[in-house]
């Protein structure tokens, strides 16, 4: 499996971390045949990582499961044409529920924790797929339901 993040900054953040540490465990355990992170905005990050950064200007050659993490970049997967399989990661932001709505419409929806879960049910009316234990680190098994 090919796995992609697609983030707006490579910044040092909490969020970040846990993507960073979570890809570089995924391949140091041979967990995924590739894995790479695109962004908006580069910055430095103090995690080695053991994936490939790319701008997100290269993302229309990515071909494999793609985890988005903010409204704005999967509005805008809707303009790239590619075989790649797009997930929105909601974590809790507090979003216009037409966005919301918008991207239950180009794309499946992943949660960590039951509360996003049933706040985003309630305001799309559509189930997300729950990331088993909540834990990032177990992300490619929404990719098998």
């Amino acid at each position: 499996m090919n796995l992609g993040f697609y983030i707006d900054s490579q910044a040092q953040s909490e969020s970040t971390n846990k993507i960073y540490n979570t890809l570089n465990s995924l391949v140091e355990n041979n967990s995924v045949d590739n894995a790479s992170l695109f962004y908006n905005d580069i910055d430095f990050h103090p995690i080695n990582p053991k994936f490939g950064c790319f701008n997100s200007t290269d993302i229309w050659y990515f071909t494999g499961n793609l985890i988005v993490t903010t409204i704005k970049n999967a509005l805008s997967l809707s303009k790239v044409v590619n075989k790649f399989k797009p997930v929105f990661l909601y974590a809790g932001e507090k979003n216009s529920a037409l966005e919301l709505i918008a991207i239950t419409k180009q794309m499946p929806v992943a949660v960590q924790d039951k509360d996003n879960a049933e706040y985003f049910k309630r305001v799309t009316g559509v189930e997300p797929r729950l990331i088993p234990d909540g834990n990032i680190k177990n992300v490619t098994e929404i990719f098998n339901e």
